[in-house]
């Protein structure tokens, strides 16, 4: 058990006693009126120490009763704490009289200004090598995790925080604009854990950007969504304003996020605002701030720019903005300055970076004067078109978005259901992309029979999607098709006349596209650095490239690696629809 002392900290006093085994502590205000106590109590409690073993502690502050609290380590060497009725309380909140185990080390707040301490080994906190939130979390928990009943992130607004009952601390996490919240395991709890979570997240929060570690949570499996979330990470480290274009449930905010987790500015906040989802008399305000009386209701408040100072401001369905704020939007892009609604004088000056998005065609509303030009080219800065979800995006998504379920209580699917989950939607249209597919996944986990077959219950949720409601009837009917899903059988792919050519021929042409990035300059060397790239020896990679028809001396025929390649790719157009249809790509 450890044998470090028991610290008593009272203004810049100082007192330190090591406890030993079978010892006690008792904490009393120094003085010699003990009226406040009664006579009975008073036996009790002298009756009860013995003072061979208990040794008093006098503080001289006016919220420490004349009996306060008392510590004690048994003959195992567990320490244990009693309040004795005190006034103002043992923080750890007990209840008169009742003894409280102590893990540990430990430290405890007596009445409002005495601190009772023994240091804790998780001191000093070493959080060097944590590059990103979930990292925090899972620190978090390995060091503390006895103590807490969970840890969250999020903002104090949002529903898992709403649900965190009993006692809890929560520190600002400024990489997400949110809050790390810990709820403790009792009532009781134990403020030197408290203020070591502090001290944790306060590193963390100092530390240096963590722009390139953090994964991005973007999914990009398909070559055109693979593009661009290629550019968007040569992107994120400037201050670019970027347009993103996409349909409904592409992944528009998710993309946002990631640019602004992965900037100078992830540790500024992410502000986001769906321009659709407020009146035209209000989205101003919401903007740029209002001044007290500027309106009915108006009060003195910051508006969405000035709260994404430093940080990233998501204008969403930024074709729905009323073509009358437009201008005055345009401005703030360009001076980087805002004026609070009924404010007069000087603007205030905003360092915020810009991330728009709409599934509008911009240059058209352009052209038919409902979007402006010269807000168009300014945020136009840096394009993105986000792809819809291929039938390969939809096959890593469905094992998230299932667990995502699960963790609602939905329940997980076995493997073998998983397995026909993703060949089934895989051969599905989705307009709505990851959202209707989102919700598609959660109707079927509800819905599902377990008794049924995967075909029946399946089908059942296909058919809830082919039901409309008609507004002129007042009544539903059921459409023979749905023009949201439609379940769509590919015809079989043939097989190739010789398919087992098809690596070979593979394998040739990914050997000369190696030597043509290696061999161009025909520098001293270059053969060997290509059998290096190619497991294999220089001479061997001389070897190989002569027995496909390529001169290598007096040096190497680039013009003869190019030919080569051509025909490499004529011969493997014919088996392409063959290894997309085994690739599910």
């Amino acid at each position: 058990m450890s044998k470090d002392p028991i610290v008593i900290i009272e203004n810049k006093q100082r007192v330190e006693k090591t406890l030993q085994e079978g010892e006690r502590l008792v904490v009393k205000r120094a003085g010699n009126d003990d009226s406040a106590i009664s006579s009975t109590e008073q036996q009790r409690l002298v009756e009860s120490f013995d003072p061979n073993t208990t040794a008093p502690i006098f503080v001289s502050s006016q919220h420490i009763s004349k009996l306060h609290a008392e510590l004690r380590k048994d003959d195992s060497g567990r320490v244990f704490v009693k309040d004795l009725n005190s006034m103002n309380g043992t923080y750890l909140r007990l209840q008169p009289y009742q003894e409280v185990e102590l893990d540990g080390n430990f430290e405890l707040l007596l009445g409002q200004d005495v601190i009772v301490r023994r240091q804790n080994s998780l001191w000093p906190p070493k959080v060097k090598g944590i590059t990103n939130p979930d990292d925090l979390m899972r620190y978090v928990r390995l060091q503390i995790g006895k103590y807490i009943e969970q840890v969250v992130i999020g903002s104090a607004s949002e529903t898992e925080l709403s649900r965190v009952t009993g006692k809890c601390t929560k520190v600002p996490l400024l990489e997400r604009s949110a809050y790390v919240v810990v709820q403790w395991k009792q009532a009781t709890f134990n403020l030197d854990l408290e203020r070591w979570l502090q001290t944790v997240v306060g590193l963390y929060n100092s530390g240096p950007t963590r722009q390139l570690e953090e994964q991005w949570q973007f999914l990009a499996t398909s070559p055109e969504r693979s593009r661009v979330l290629s550019v968007a990470k040569q992107i994120a480290p400037t201050d670019v304003t970027v347009l993103l274009y996409g349909r409904s449930g592409v992944g528009k905010d998710i993309l946002a996020r990631d640019i602004h987790r992965h900037s100078s500015r992830a540790k500024g906040p992410f502000i986001a605002i769906n321009c659709s989802a407020l009146a035209e008399t209000i989205i101003e305000s919401e903007l740029f701030g209002s001044r007290q009386g500027a309106f009915t209701g108006a009060m003195d408040r910051p508006g969405l720019f000035e709260q994404a100072h430093n940080g990233t401001l998501f204008l969403d369905e930024i074709g729905e903005l009323p073509l009358s704020l437009q201008p005055k939007l345009l401005r703030a892009l360009e001076s980087r300055c805002i004026r609070r609604v009924g404010a007069s004088g000087e603007e205030k000056p905003v360092n915020v970076r810009i991330i728009a998005a709409t599934n509008k065609n911009l240059e058209r509303m352009v052209q038919e004067k409902t979007f402006r030009e010269d807000l168009f080219f300014r945020l136009e800065a840096m394009k993105l078109v986000v792809p819809d979800l291929c039938p390969s995006d939809v096959r890593e998504l469905i094992p998230a978005l299932l667990v995502e379920h699960g963790r609602k209580g939905r329940g997980l699917p076995t493997e073998e259901e998983t397995a026909k989950i993703i060949e089934y939607a895989m051969r599905m249209r989705w307009p709505g992309n990851g959202r209707q597919l989102r919700h598609f996944l959660e109707r079927y986990l509800v819905l599902r029979g377990t008794d049924q077959p995967f075909e029946k219950n399946w089908a059942a949720v296909v058919e809830m999607d082919k039901v409309f409601y008609d507004e002129n009837g007042a009544s539903s009917r059921v459409v023979k098709s749905s023009p949201h899903i439609v379940l769509e059988v590919p015809p079989p792919v043939p097989v190739p006349d010789n398919p087992m050519a098809i690596p070979e021929c593979v394998d040739h042409l990914i050997f000369l596209n190696l030597a043509r990035e290696v061999l161009p300059t025909n520098r001293w060397g270059a053969l060997a650095e290509l059998g290096r790239r190619t497991d294999m020896t220089g001479a061997g990679a001389k070897n190989r490239l002569q027995k496909l028809g390529i001169t290598t001396d007096p040096v190497v025929d680039i013009h003869q690696i190019d030919t080569k390649i051509a025909e490499l790719k004529s011969l493997l157009q014919p088996s392409m629809a063959y290894l997309q249809s085994i690739l599910g790509t």
